[in-house]
């Protein structure tokens, strides 16, 4: 799945609200099963995974690129 369907679900489960710095970012594919019920754990793997930089406060959180985008 594109990472811009896979946003909603993971805020619904975690009650968040995810944004993406890079619109872009929303096009890449993953396919991960996240079998954890902490949030920070998920996002932290998410972030790893596409190589992204993420940041929390409260239910707010944003992803941005590492590097620019091409």
């Amino acid at each position: 799945d594109r990472l811009d369907a896979v946003i909603p679900q993971l805020e619904r489960w975690y009650d968040l609200d995810i944004h993406l710095d890079d619109p872009s970012l929303g096009a890449e594919r993953i396919t991960i099963v996240f079998t954890t019920e902490s949030p920070d754990e998920a996002l932290s793997t998410l972030a790893k995974v596409l190589d992204l930089r993420v940041t929390r406060t409260g239910r707010s959180v944003r992803f941005a690129p590492l590097r620019p985008r091409r």
